[in-house]
């Protein structure tokens, strides 16, 4: 490998995948531009192995403490052995102080979407909706990529494209997704609701670190004697495809949001951990989403009504959709590509200016 990127985070059951699939996105962007790039992963992320391995990407799995100073080491040696163009690191496991020390020893970019710690690197990226408005504290030479314009997309859902607005008008095909592992059980929740509504066709797709289907069979028992169709997709090769079914969709509040927004399918999306509560509340007050609140906050009633709106109120749904599906351009890991590339240059530059001067 020459000059790709080293993609540094952390995954396991409990925290989930969404680190890992948000950076491959980036890894696939460079290897279009001819260069490859390595995962260096710490947790427990062997549940990602093949979905990594199956797209042509190697990874390691950190051997030392995560933020530690034998994680610094161990991934600097990395790139330097790589020469990789940058470090990208993507988590909330790493401190500043970890950060500030990496980004001396190589061009560091950090996907950051909480803006609650003092990051000293040459790049923060945070592609969500409203990201604009976080006052982060970094160097005065940081370049800030924030907003929509920035948002990752890997090539899949580039190849599908947009579905048509009509084709997102009837609400008979519904996917169901909590990403990975799902590890506030939001699979469950939904299914247990849908048996209130009118039958239709249901997808339920579930991650490779997802752990309880076989608690969900009643669930599904329960839907398929009350009249719906319900198919189960484990760990889909082609996520696009897989949603580009649907013509309705219940999410998680993670990086599946911008996925469903760039196919133009009508989301009810709920927020399962701390830092995706921000991005629901501002998709639901600008009026594109359904939902729009905590799962584990949301009453029954509310979400059976959520549910209701999103499955059986086409002009609403039309409504909602319109602005929603016009926030991703899908041309987010090309600009960052960009901006890193111009960072790790000029880096190089005044490496090599203050070594002429002595």
């Amino acid at each position: 490998m020459s000059h790709g990127l080293i993609l540094r985070a952390n995954a396991s059951v409990a925290i989930g995948a969404g680190h890992v699939m948000r950076l491959l996105a980036l890894a696939e962007g460079m290897r279009e531009r001819g260069a490859d790039s390595l995962f260096l992963l710490g947790g427990q992320p062997e549940f990602l192995g093949a979905a990594l391995r199956s797209r042509g990407f190697a990874y390691e799995v950190l051997s030392e403490t995560i933020d530690s100073e034998a994680d610094l080491l161990e991934t600097s040696e990395l790139a330097r052995q790589h020469e990789a163009m940058a470090i990208v690191v993507d988590g909330y496991d790493f401190t500043s102080s970890y950060l500030e020390a990496l980004n001396r020893l190589h061009p560091t970019v950090v996907m950051d979407d909480l803006a609650d710690r003092e990051l000293l690197v040459d790049i923060i990226v945070n592609g969500d909706m409203g990201a604009e408005k976080l006052k982060y504290r970094c160097a005065g030479s940081t370049e800030l990529l924030l907003g929509t314009d920035f948002t990752f997309l890997r090539s899949e859902f580039l190849r599908q494209g947009r579905a048509s607005v009509g084709e997102q008008s009837a609400g008979k095909k519904l996917v169901i997704t909590f990403g990975g592992s799902d590890p506030g059980d939001g699979t469950a929740r939904i299914l247990s609701a849908l048996t209130k509504q009118a039958p239709l066709d249901a997808r339920v797709v579930l991650g490779s670190g997802f752990h309880r289907a076989r608690e969900i069979q009643p669930l599904i028992g329960a839907l398929v004697q009350g009249g719906h169709l319900v198919e189960t997709v484990c760990n889909p090769p082609n996520m696009a495809q897989c949603l580009a079914w649907a013509d309705s969709a219940v999410s998680a509040a993670g990086g599946t949001l911008w996925e469903l927004s760039y196919l133009g399918i009508p989301t009810a999306a709920f927020a399962v951990a701390d830092n995706q509560v921000p991005v629901v509340h501002r998709l639901r007050d600008e009026g594109m989403v359904f939902g729009g609140v905590r799962l584990c906050d949301c009453p029954e009633a509310q979400l059976d009504a959520a549910l209701s709106d999103l499955i059986g109120a086409p002009d609403l749904r039309g409504r909602r959709t319109a602005r929603y599906r016009t926030l991703i351009d899908g041309l987010g890991v090309g600009r960052v590509l960009d901006a890193t590339r111009s960072a790790s240059e000029r880096r190089l530059r005044n490496a090599r200016g203050e070594r002429s001067s002595t």
